[in-house]
């Protein structure tokens, strides 16, 4: 999701249903305390998720 995966992208990269995908994004959500995809993915730009080390400073 950080990477800009929507949920189908994630179940075929991850090789999971898309019913599973939507259960875990749902729980994310609440956890980071987001309501929303771009919210979400916002908190994860700031907090340095889905970065590899070639885009690390």
């Amino acid at each position: 999701m950080a990477r800009g995966l929507d949920n189908e992208e994630i179940a075929e990269e991850l090789v999971i249903s898309h019913g599973t995908v939507k259960n875990h994004v749902t729980s994310i959500y609440g956890k980071i305390g987001v309501r929303s995809r771009p919210k979400a993915i916002a908190w994860a730009r700031e907090h340095g998720v889905g970065r590899t080390r070639a885009d690390r400073p």
